[in-house]
């Protein structure tokens, strides 16, 4: 600043007939520099703004490309892509894995959308020969595992292809109802299975409610609109909800009998909700074999109708921007943060009523 009143003092000193005032000029000077200051910060304050937008972009762009290079592993699969670009003969695998729940955008894991749009994918292509359900899963939504469940049968109506699930770790309740759709099933000899039934839990929060002051106000169109608050169920409500759970169960029992040829008072006898080995479900008659996951595929591939097919996996880890991002922070931070995180998102907007295994 000294400086440049300095030179401010040598311009006005020209011979122009003018007698300039020294303290006007050292205040135009100090406003002059405190322009040209803030001007500096601000340019810097706004190149620093392009750089962070356009690192953001870079970011976006990055995560969008992995994103798409999961949107469908159907193109991330060389195999699969081998098998349908060389219009060579091919069996199928598809993977249920985790909770059988249509999460949508919140998918971080087995992705219902993306597996029923790849059914009806193989049912338009004649060079699919066949199709594998591999099953490691608990169970999951009735209306998730019976919409699959329809779907696969539909698969087999319109194609006349077979199809053959194997058991992985476990492959209970909702898992055995999609299974339920295959001609053979097979399993591990340590594979959980069983759990035949429906549940629907929530929690009657309302001592807790009153210890701390807090009460649930409602404004509702009828007495049953709530009935999933947080105070518990009258007695009707209790019984509206069983009424619900014991036709689903009737749903799942029927398909059980009908899909293995049992009596049905004998699948009711199965059907408490109690877990089999897998020994113990073959000989009730809900599986059809025992063998490790390499002898079942050797079986299948010694088949005539499979001698010439080549055998591809097709799994979608995940097609979603919340998935890939779960996966990355998955990678850098505590899991059970992000356990906590996944389930938040998983849980939102699910139907209360689950063909699941609870342990």
């Amino acid at each position: 600043m000294d400086s440049m009143n300095s030179n401010m003092g040598s311009f006005n000193s020209q011979p122009n007939g003018y007698d300039y005032n020294t303290q006007n000029t050292k205040n135009k000077s100090s406003k002059t520099g405190c322009l040209i200051a803030l001007a500096a910060a601000g340019g810097t304050v706004i190149a620093i703004g392009i750089a962070i937008l356009v690192a953001i972009i870079a970011i976006l762009a990055a995560i969008g490309n992995a994103v798409g290079s999961v949107s469908s592993s159907i193109t991330s699969s060389s195999d699969a892509v081998a098998a349908v670009s060389h219009n060579t003969d091919y069996v199928e695998t598809l993977y249920f894995e985790g909770t059988i729940a249509d999460s949508g955008m919140y998918s971080t894991g087995y992705n219902h959308q993306w597996t029923l749009d790849e059914i009806d994918r193989l049912i338009d292509d004649d060079n699919n020969k066949g199709l594998i359900l591999y099953l490691n899963s608990p169970g999951g939504g009735t209306y998730e595992s019976d919409e699959m469940y329809q779907k696969i049968m539909k698969y087999k109506e319109l194609t006349g292809r077979p199809v053959y699930a194997y058991m992985g770790n476990q492959a209970t309740s909702g898992a055995l109802y999609i299974a339920m759709a295959a001609d053979e099933i097979y399993a591990g000899r340590m594979t959980l299975t069983g759990s035949i039934g429906v549940i629907m839990q929530n929690y009657d929060l309302s001592g807790l409610m009153d210890k701390l002051g807090i009460k649930e106000n409602n404004v509702k169109s009828g007495a049953n609109k709530d009935m999933f608050g947080y105070s518990g169920y009258t007695d009707e409500q209790r019984q509206i909800l069983q009424s619900i759970i014991d036709e689903n169960y009737e749903i799942f029992v029927n398909i059980v009998a009908q899909s293995r040829n049992l009596p049905l008072e004998t699948v009711k006898t199965l059907a408490d909700g109690r877990v089999f080995s897998a020994q113990q479900a073959k000989d009730a008659g809900l599986i059809d074999n025992i063998a490790s996951y390499d002898q079942f595929m050797e079986n299948l591939k010694s088949l005539d109708a499979f001698y010439y097919c080549e055998f591809v996996d097709a799994r979608n880890n995940s097609s979603s921007l919340f998935g890939y991002l779960f996966s990355q922070a998955q990678m850098s931070t505590d899991n059970g943060i992000y356990n906590k995180l996944a389930e938040l998102f998983e849980n939102k907007n699910k139907s209360p009523f689950y063909y699941i295994y609870q342990n």
